[in-house]
C-alpha cells in the first residue's frame, strides 16, 4: 500500500470535483502582490518550528501519561521523530534567504505581508485537513493558476511551504493537547481532533518525502508547457538540468523587466518560430542561453545591471581584458616596492635592482588574484544536453574506440577486458566499441601476426557473448605499417592522431586508409555520426556515454562551418 492510499480515506474521491473550485475561491482572495526584498519574518523562521518538535520530544519522554490519546499521540510522533527532524532540517536548507526574497508577497488580506505561496500552501493544508495526495495537489495548483499564475519560484517553494504548514499544523495538535506552547503565529481552525490530526500530520509529512516534486513541477508549471512548443521540438528531449536553465533564464528576464514569466517564454517561442527551418536558430534555447538571447532581451526592454553587466564586458574582449589586468595587478606591488625604496633613500641602481627582484612574485601573486576573481565574477556554464538515458537515437549512432599499440599478449588481454567493462557500463544498442591498433614501431616490417590474430580471438569471442543474430558491439580496426624516413622505423601513420584522422575517413566510406584488418560485423560502422575516444587506462562509468552523446547531439553544441 502506498503513502499516498494510506492517506486518502474513501469520501476524497467524491471530494476530488470540488478542489478546483475552492483553488479558485482561494486565488480570487489572493490577487494582490508586491515584491518582498527581506528576511523571512520570524512567523516563517525554520527555527521557531525546530525548536518547538525539540522541546515536545523532551516533554513526550520525560512525562509518560495514562491518557489513551497522549499515549497514542507520544508512540506516533517519538517513531516518527527522525522524520519530522529531518523535515525541519530540510526546511532549514530550502529557505535562503536570496530565494525567499524572489517570492511575491500579499500585499493585502489577512495573511497580508506573508509569501503567497505558504499562504496557499497552509489554506489548502487547513481546509482539507492535512489529508491529500499527488493527485488533489495537481488539480488544486491547476485551478489556482486559472486566476492566478503562480511564478518558477512559488512552483519550487511548493513542497517546502507545505511541509512548514503540516509541521505548524503538527504543533498545533501538539499545543492543545498541552505537549508544547504555541510556535508563533495564530492558531488554524483544524476541523479535527488533535489526536488524529498528528497520525495525519506525519503520514503527510511522508507522502510529502515520497512525490517526484520534479514531474509535479513539470505537469503544471505554466512556462514549461509554453517551452515545450519549442519549433526545433528539442526542449522535450532535453535532460532536466538543461530544461532547468531555461527555465532560471526566463525568471532572471522577468524578475529584471515588467514582464511575466509566461510572456518572456511565448516571445522567445515566437522568435524560435520565425526562423524554425534552421535547427540551431528555431530552437527556443538560442535565444534564452545562447547568441539569440540579445535579441530576445532587446524585444523585452531588458538591460544588463550591475555584475551581469560586467560579466559581458569581460566576455566581449576577455583577451585584453585578462593581459591589462594581468599587468595592472603586477605594476602595482612594483611601483609600490619602487616608492617604499626610493623613500628610503635609496639610489636608483638599488631601486632599479630590487623592483627586478619583484618582478617574479608580484606576477604569481598578480596571476592567483586574477584567477580568483575570475573565477567568481564568471562562473562556469553547463553545456545543454538531450536526454539519452533511456536510449540513444538512430541518428545519433555512437563509436567508443580505444586507439592502442599492440605490445605484449598480457597487454591484448587487458585491453579486451577493458572495452568489454565499457560496454557493459554503457550497453546501448546504437554504440558500438572499437580498438584501433598499431604493431609497435619497428626498425623491421612486422611479420609475426600472433598479437593481431589474439586480439580478433577476443574480439570474435566478446561478439558471441553480446551479440546476436550474428552480429556483435564490438570490432577491432588494424593498421598496416609504414616506413617513417624521419623516425627511421616502421609505425602506424601519424600514430594517434593518425588513427583517429584514418577512421573518421574510413566511417566516411573512403577506401583509402591503412586500416588493412577489420574484425567485427560490417553493419556496425555504417551512420555512426559521434566517436568518443578513451586512452587504455580511461574509465567510461555508467551512463555516461549517453550523456557525451546528448551533449554532442545537442543543436547549440554542433559544429557550424563558416
Amino acid at each position: 500500500m502506498t503513502a499516498a492510499q494510506q492517506i486518502v480515506p474513501p469520501q476524497e474521491v467524491a471530494e476530488a470535483p470540488s478542489a478546483d473550485a475552492d483553488a479558485r475561491a482561494l486565488a480570487e482572495t489572493q490577487l494582490h502582490l508586491r515584491r518582498a526584498p527581506r528576511a523571512l519574518t520570524r512567523f516563517l523562521e525554520p527555527s521557531v518550528i525546530a525548536h518547538a518538535l525539540e522541546r515536545a520530544q523532551e516533554f513526550l519522554l520525560a512525562s509518560p501519561s495514562e491518557d489513551a490519546t497522549l499515549q497514542k499521540v507520544a508512540e506516533w510522533f517519538l517513531d516518527n521523530y527522525y522524520l519530522i527532524r529531518r523535515v525541519a532540517r530540510q526546511i532549514d536548507q530550502e529557505l535562503p534567504r536570496g530565494f525567499v526574497r524572489r517570492l511575491p508577497e500579499l500585499a493585502s488580506g489577512p495573511a497580508k505581508g506573508l509569501p503567497r505561496i505558504y499562504a496557499m500552501a497552509r489554506a489548502l493544508v487547513v481546509r482539507r485537513s492535512i489529508v491529500f495526495d499527488v493527485a488533489a495537489l495537481g488539480r488544486f495548483v491547476e485551478g489556482y493558476q486559472e486566476v492566478s499564475p503562480l511564478t518558477i519560484a512559488e512552483l519550487w517553494a511548493l513542497p517546502t511551504m507545505l511541509r512548514v504548514s503540516v509541521l505548524r499544523g503538527l504543533l498545533q495538535f501538539l499545543h492543545d493537547l498541552a505537549v508544547v506552547d504555541a510556535a508563533g503565529g495564530p492558531p488554524e481552525p483544524f476541523a479535527i481532533d488533535p489526536g488524529a490530526g498528528v497520525e495525519r500530520a506525519v503520514r503527510a509529512l511522508r507522502l510529502l518525502a515520497d512525490i517526484d516534486w520534479k514531474a509535479f513541477f513539470e505537469r503544471t508549471n505554466r512556462v514549461e508547457a509554453i517551452l515545450r512548443k519549442d519549433p526545433a521540438q528539442v526542449y522535450a528531449r532535453m535532460e532536466f538540468a538543461t530544461c532547468d536553465a531555461y527555465r532560471k533564464a526566463v525568471e532572471e528576464l522577468a524578475w529584471e523587466t515588467a514582464h511575466s514569466e509566461e510572456d518572456v517564454a511565448g516571445r522567445a517561442i515566437a522568435l524560435a518560430r520565425e526562423r524554425f527551418a534552421d535547427a540551431r536558430h528555431g530552437h527556443v534555447g538560442f535565444y534564452l542561453v545562447d547568441a539569440g538571447r540579445r535579441v530576445l532581451e532587446e524585444r523585452i526592454g531588458y538591460r544588463p545591471r550591475g555584475f551581469e553587466r560586467a560579466r559581458r564586458a569581460l566576455r566581449r574582449r576577455p583577451t585584453f581584458t585578462y593581459l591589462a589586468s594581468l599587468a595592472l595587478l603586477t605594476t602595482v606591488p612594483l611601483l609600490l616596492v619602487a616608492r617604499y625604496i626610493a623613500h628610503a633613500g635609496a639610489p636608483p641602481l638599488s631601486i632599479v635592482l630590487a623592483v627586478m627582484l619583484a618582478v617574479v612574485p608580484s606576477s604569481v601573486a598578480a596571476v592567483a588574484v586574477l584567477q580568483w576573481a575570475l573565477a567568481h565574477i564568471l562562473p562556469p556554464r553547463a553545456l545543454p544536453k538531450l536526454y539519452f538515458a533511456k536510449g540513444i537515437p538512430d541518428d545519433a549512432r555512437t563509436l567508443v574506440v580505444m586507439p592502442t599499440l599492440l605490445g605484449r599478449p598480457g597487454e591484448v588481454d587487458a585491453m579486451i577486458r577493458q572495452i568489454e567493462l565499457h560496454y557493459l557500463s554503457n550497453p546501448d544498442p546504437r554504440i558500438g566499441f572499437a580498438l584501433l591498433t598499431d604493431h609497435v614501431d619497428s626498425k623491421t616490417m612486422p611479420v609475426d601476426p600472433e598479437l593481431v590474430e589474439r586480439a580478433a580471438r577476443g574480439i570474435d569471442a566478446l561478439n558471441v557473448r553480446h551479440g546476436q543474430d550474428g552480429g556483435g558491439p564490438f570490432h577491432l580496426l588494424h593498421r598496416t605499417p609504414r616506413w617513417n624516413p624521419g623516425e627511421a622505423c616502421f609505425m602506424g601513420w601519424e600514430r594517434k592522431r593518425g588513427k583517429l584522422e584514418e577512421l573518421n575517413r574510413l566511417l566516411r566510406g573512403r577506401k583509402d586508409t591503412s586500416y588493412e584488418r577489420h574484425v567485427g560485423d560490417p553493419d556496425g560502422l555504417r551512420g555512426i555520426r559521434f566517436v568518443i575516444t578513451l586512452d587504455s587506462d580511461t574509465q567510461l562509468p555508467m551512463g555516461s556515454a549517453a550523456r557525451l552523446v546528448g551533449l554532442l547531439a545537442h543543436p547549440l553544441n554542433r559544429a557550424v562551418f563558416d
